[in-house]
């Protein structure tokens, strides 16, 4: 053991942990495991979006009151959408840093976020992760808001089942709305059995929702009755 951790503390001198967005050197414990430094931490969490939000995708408000103008043309099967951030500044980077560069130590941070906003609700909501696309997948060789999933199943004890999956579909950027739905119709399939009454799909982004819309529509056709979505960030 003592061997072991005069390794580690040599490693460490040798190749010190720095922090994803300034670079500081990594000394404290948590710091460690989220790849943050304190700072950089207390900077993310102050971004949170902020009341007021749409009631349905969750996006900033402006002028409107309650829902905002996108939602007002949509009808989704979701009820509501609620986004930790707005997609820009250190969550932009720390988002790519995630999904591109394999950054997992920070789905730590992300489910430690999505565990504050979900257990207020108290019980009986399950929590179902949306399916990453499979070449997506295959190429990055894990799945994000699965990883996520496990940690807040495995940390914060909430209940997930990761039961949908995706059979092909290309890659959403530049599609409409409208685009995004037929692409992605007939790919979100339930491995088996029935989905519980009450669940909540998590996911990264939100820009049309039309990937949490599918999701939705299929939970509903396997026995969903309440459908709402947690998401990472909302883009625009």
């Amino acid at each position: 053991m003592r061997s072991l951790r005069a390794l580690n503390d040599t490693l460490f001198l040798v190749y010190p942990q720095r922090c994803m967005v300034c670079r500081t050197v990594l000394h404290d414990r948590d710091a460690l495991i989220n790849g943050l430094c304190n700072g950089c931490l207390r900077g993310l969490l102050r971004s949170t979006l902020k009341p007021p939000a749409c009631s349905i995708c969750g996006g900033p408000l402006i002028s409107e009151a309650d829902v905002c103008m996108y939602c007002r043309r949509q009808d989704f099967e979701f009820r509501t959408n609620h986004s930790l951030f707005v997609y820009d500044g250190m969550v932009r980077t720390l988002l790519k840093k995630y999904k591109f560069e394999s950054n997992k130590q920070l789905a730590v941070v992300w489910a430690s976020l999505i565990a504050s906003y979900l257990r207020p609700l108290g019980r009986g909501k399950v929590v179902i992760p949306v399916p990453g696309r499979r070449g997506s997948v295959r190429k990055r060789g894990w799945d994000q808001m699965q990883l996520i999933a496990d940690i807040l199943q495995a940390r914060y004890h909430i209940p997930c089942l990761k039961v949908l999956y995706r059979t092909g579909g290309q890659s959403q950027k530049e599609l409409s709305y409208g685009e995004r739905l037929k692409n992605l119709r007939d790919c979100i399939q339930v491995k088996d059995g029935r989905i519980p009454k009450e669940i909540i799909l998590i996911d990264d982004v939100f820009t049309t929702g039309s990937t949490l819309n599918e999701c939705a529509r299929v939970c509903k056709n396997h026995g969903a009755a309440d459908v709402s979505c947690v998401t990472i960030v909302r883009a625009f």
